[in-house]
């Protein structure tokens, strides 16, 4: 699963620019529809096969999202859909995000993530209840990787750039104060991976194997929500790191 998290992140990064455009009013909109089919097609032959997997479906849950300041810190006010989990599945995931979003560093995600699958693999759910909360859990890693390991922040600039131009074209580079706020971005993916899981749990159940290579092949709901949970996770972290930098530098 890290390595299709990985492999998102970079994709999407790489051509977000040929997501953004500006309507009339100057208003700057991400394209999240296009960006999950482009995503989709893009894993499927390489990292994934994905066989009766609907993507225009799938993607179609998706549309244009505005650029805006947002405030993503407060927990209470975000609703999460756990979708077909059970009351007790429910209970420790709830519990699990919650742990993450209270975290002010991000080299603590391994260590929450690792106490989480181990209280889940002790647990007296089924063994496909367990593997559906370590589904929740399996991209998490990415996120810390891709911002403290990859330079996630100088490859979001860097598409940033292609579309408005360095933020100080004067000296060709950053202005003072352009950079983004880690925590805002987790807890963004965090509600992304749970949303497109939950997404493409609905969309999965109509049909839908997915295979990875060398792991594990999934099918019905299950498979979507492999991809779908994968994709909302990348995605949400990309807009909120754009939407921080756009303000930040260009704003």
């Amino acid at each position: 699963m890290k390595a299709i998290t990985d492999e998102l992140f970079h994709f999407n990064a790489a051509n977000l620019s040929s997501y953004l455009s500006k309507d009339g009013k100057n208003k700057l909109w991400l394209d999240k529809q296009k960006m999950a089919l482009e995503s989709f097609n893009h894993l499927n032959g390489k990292l994934i096969d994905a066989s009766n997997l609907d993507f225009q479906l799938l993607s179609g849950s998706y549309g244009k999202t505005e650029i805006v300041p947002q405030n993503l810190s407060i927990r209470a006010s975000v609703e999460i859909d756990y979708g077909a989990f059970n009351g007790s599945q429910v209970t420790l995931a709830d519990q699990y995000i919650t742990d993450l979003l209270a975290l002010d560093d991000l080299s603590l995600v391994g260590k929450t993530t690792k106490a989480f699958n181990i209280t889940v693999t002790n647990s007296t759910l089924s063994q496909e209840e367990k593997d559906e909360l370590k589904l929740l859990s399996a991209t998490i890693l990415s996120l810390k990787d891709f911002l403290l390991i990859d330079d996630g922040q100088s490859i979001i600039y860097n598409g940033l750039t292609n579309e408005f131009g360095p933020s100080d074209p004067t000296i060709g580079g950053r202005v003072l104060g352009c950079n983004i706020n880690t925590r805002d971005v987790f807890r963004a993916a965090v509600m992304g991976v749970v949303k497109g899981a939950v997404v493409g749990a609905y969309v999965g159940a109509t049909g839908g194997t997915v295979v990875i290579p060398g792991i594990m092949t999934v099918t019905g709901a299950v498979s979507g929500a492999v991809v779908g949970g994968a994709y909302g996770f990348v995605s949400n972290a990309v807009q909120s790191m754009a939407e921080q930098m756009f303000w930040t530098c260009w704003s």
